[in-house]
């Protein structure tokens, strides 16, 4: 089982490292992470088990604000949502997310991805 990955800022670059005694060998930029992780939420999101009408809704019961008024598609409460909205559906969807070291996957930033879902039936 892997570690939690620790949030690190070396060189004004954000990104998530294994700290685990002897490893040093996962790192992961921020900026490359953060895209990779909501395509793969919103490609879940679009699944017919979870349409984006009882996603909203489920979301718009937990946190009255957490939707913004005339919101039609997943993809544009995404982009119109703000960060914590974002983080409290990630939340919502996602127990943890796995990252594979480069040489397991090289270096497509989806393929060194596992999300690890959430029931929410």
């Amino acid at each position: 089982m892997g570690q939690v990955l620790q949030q690190d800022q070396a060189a004004g670059v954000i990104s998530y490292t294994c700290t685990a005694e002897g490893c040093g060998r996962v790192r992961i930029a921020a900026r490359v992470l953060a895209p990779a992780v909501a395509e793969q939420v919103l490609e879940r999101l679009r699944t017919p088990e979870l349409a984006p009408g009882l996603l909203l809704a489920i979301a718009q019961k937990r946190s009255a604000d957490i939707v913004p008024p005339g919101t039609d598609t997943v993809e544009s409460w995404w982009g119109n949502a703000d960060p914590a909205a974002r983080r409290e559906l990630l939340a919502m969807l996602v127990d943890h997310i796995a990252v594979k070291p480069v040489h397991d996957s090289g270096i497509d930033v989806a393929k060194r991805l596992s999300l690890a879902w959430r029931h929410t039936g």
